[in-house]
């Protein structure tokens, strides 16, 4: 009887071990890496590939498949790295009934490469990469003073 049970813990061990690894995340993505898959997940936050902002928040958002694990990760010179949690685990999160995923990342000044990493639990994973530049106000504000000053010649021009 005490082996029974013994058994039935270490197969129900096992089991809750394999299904684990299947979202574990890995701790680097290659920089110029390929997903095996391009259908788990479609992001809509940042609606282009290349975007920029004043602020040093942003937040991917974007839908997907339910039960697909998501992680966003960032670049560091040479790979990709992960976002932790506060407590140092990889931040992942997984897609519910509502196939919404939403991310808050911390950005740097200057272009900041991201890739997000979405992953089935079959094993299938699709990477998505991303570029998010944090522009200073000064500059944006010369933008939207040349943008205006632009305007004014052309309307000029044409009155």
């Amino acid at each position: 009887m005490k082996k029974t049970i013994i058994s039935v813990l270490l197969v129900f061990v096992f089991i809750m071990t394999a299904s684990l690894s299947v979202f574990a995340h890995p701790s680097t993505v290659a920089d110029g890496s390929q997903g095996t898959v391009s259908n788990l997940i479609t992001i809509k936050k940042p609606d282009t590939a290349s975007t920029s902002t004043v602020k040093t928040t942003y937040s991917i958002t974007g839908v997907g498949n339910e039960g697909v694990s998501v992680c966003i990760y960032t670049y560091n010179g040479s790979s990709f790295v992960p976002q932790k949690n506060s407590d140092g685990t990889i931040a992942t999160y997984k897609i519910g009934s509502s196939g919404v995923f939403y991310r808050q990342i911390s950005l740097k000044d200057g272009e900041n490469r991201i890739c997000v990493r979405a992953e089935a639990s079959d094993g299938s994973y699709q990477l998505s990469y991303l570029t998010i530049t944090v522009v200073n106000s000064s500059v944006m504000s010369d933008i939207n003073s040349f943008s205006l000053n632009m305007q004014s010649k052309l309307n000029g021009w044409l009155n």
